[in-house]
């Protein structure tokens, strides 16, 4: 079209989306599975929970120059991410986010007291950390959530937000959504929510009794001596 070779735009039919995910985890969920991880893991997944940042593709490859502690902004540089935009995230009032950065630091001095530097926020001896798909199906199993995935927390974030009430655009730039319709898709909605939206039924508003009209009494001139 743009290039004139077309004079009309042809439809084009989109197949059906019949394999869409729909997992989550609820916090008791997250909190159970999050224990039975190795501690150097634990908070790869908070922060997967609470920012939806991609586990292997953000979280895993995130460097120390991305955080600023002082500030306590995590910054996604752009082209990093999988939409090529850049993301900032301020943890500062999260208190759960503020451990787990300060908790990366203090192993990171212990690193370099032993004369080993890891560019890595997520490190294991000082080795990046690059996938621990296996480690974290033993994990599901063990805390009695066989089959929750990895990617389970963008679903999970995205839900929780829209649960508190964050402005969508808000949870977007938050999430990394680019659009409205793939947030839409990670929105899940459950039984859970169902039920609580029809509970807020009981809560009508009571019925006002509308005002009744009262007719004007009309006023009759005051009659003088002239009057005949």
């Amino acid at each position: 079209m743009k290039g004139g070779t077309l004079t009309a735009k042809p439809h084009v039919s989109m197949l059906a989306e019949d394999n869409v995910r729909t997992g989550f985890l609820e916090q008791a969920e997250f909190e159970a599975v999050r224990e039975a991880l190795p501690a150097h893991l634990r908070g790869v997944v908070t922060l997967a929970y609470f920012t939806a940042m991609r586990v292997k593709s953000e979280t895993l490859t995130m460097q120390s120059s991305q955080v600023d502690r002082e500030a306590k902004v995590i910054r996604l540089n752009r082209g990093t991410t999988k939409n090529k935009k850049g993301r900032v995230l301020p943890y500062g009032k999260l208190p759960e986010l503020v451990t787990v950065i300060d908790t990366a630091w203090q192993a990171h001095e212990q690193l370099k007291a032993a004369e080993i530097v890891s560019p890595f926020v997520v490190e294991r001896d000082g080795e990046r950390v690059k996938d621990f798909r296996g480690v974290w199906e033993t994990a599901t199993e063990t805390a009695g959530y066989p089959g929750k995935l990895l990617h389970d927390f963008r679903r999970t974030a995205v839900r929780n937000l829209v649960r508190r009430g964050v402005p969508e655009k808000t949870a977007m730039q938050i999430t990394g959504h680019k659009t409205r319709s793939v947030f839409d898709r990670y929105d899940i909605v459950t039984e859970r929510d169902i039920e609580a939206g029809l509970a807020k039924l009981t809560d009508r508003p009571a019925a006002v009794e509308p005002k009744r009209q009262r007719g004007k009494v009309r006023q009759f001139p005051k009659r003088t001596g002239t009057d005949g």
